[in-house]
């Protein structure tokens, strides 16, 4: 039976990923306990997942690893990623492959987290060239006639970016920053769908015209 339940277990046996059986245990999920154990902590603490669901969370995370043959300080794949979905959808509830793709973003954001944590902070921000940025997006945004509160909104969506990078120089900006910082806001933030879809808008537009570079 696939794990996803939704109630209080330690310990059982699920059919994985790949037709193997697996043996688990809510204290030894990861091959590194580490993981596991702060992981647990970080969906209980971090993300608000109820205390009893969250070794499910765990299960589908190792399931998908397990499955694709990573260790799990690796970010998965997006295409190993859904090739463990689409095999959940096989044999799973609708619920439990909407629960397990929850899991798998969650656990993203967990491990661009813990290393945003190891990495050293930059030695001095740019304000300059923030402000820079900020000139071009404003003027590009009067070119087309955007409304002022659209304005506004889109550079105080940069303002708070800006924050969340610690004010790396924009040239060093990537991809990976802007994902981050949208996972933050719905994890941390725990922000509306409508509020994520307006921070996307507003860094996609910072991106291409602010940054002048393609956006995910």
């Amino acid at each position: 039976m696939p794990i996803g339940g939704r109630s209080p277990v330690n310990e059982g046996t699920f059919d994985g990923l790949c037709g193997r059986k697996y043996h688990y245990h809510a204290s030894d999920i990861f091959c590194y306990v580490s993981y596991e154990t702060h992981f647990q902590e970080h969906l209980v603490r971090v993300a608000h997942v109820p205390a009893h669901n969250a070794a499910y969370y765990v299960g589908w995370v190792r399931q998908a690893y397990e499955c694709a043959h990573r260790p799990p300080d690796e970010p998965l794949p997006p295409e190993l990623e859904q090739q463990a979905l689409a095999k959940l959808q096989q044999q799973c509830e609708d619920w439990q492959v909407r629960q397990a793709r929850h899991a798998l973003r969650l656990y993203r954001y967990f491990l661009s987290s813990q290393q945003a944590e190891q990495d050293p902070l930059p030695a001095s921000g740019n304000p300059a060239a923030w402000r820079d940025v900020a000139e071009t997006v404003r003027r590009v945004m009067r070119l087309q006639h955007k409304s002022l509160h659209t304005e506004k909104s889109y550079l105080g969506w940069l303002d708070r970016f800006e924050v969340f990078t610690r004010a790396k120089p924009p040239l060093e900006v990537t991809n990976d920053d802007m994902t981050r910082f949208l996972s933050s806001l719905a994890v941390q933030g725990r922000v509306s769908v409508a509020t994520q879809k307006q921070a996307l808008n507003a860094l996609v537009f910072v991106f291409r015209h602010g940054l002048e570079r393609a956006s995910p």
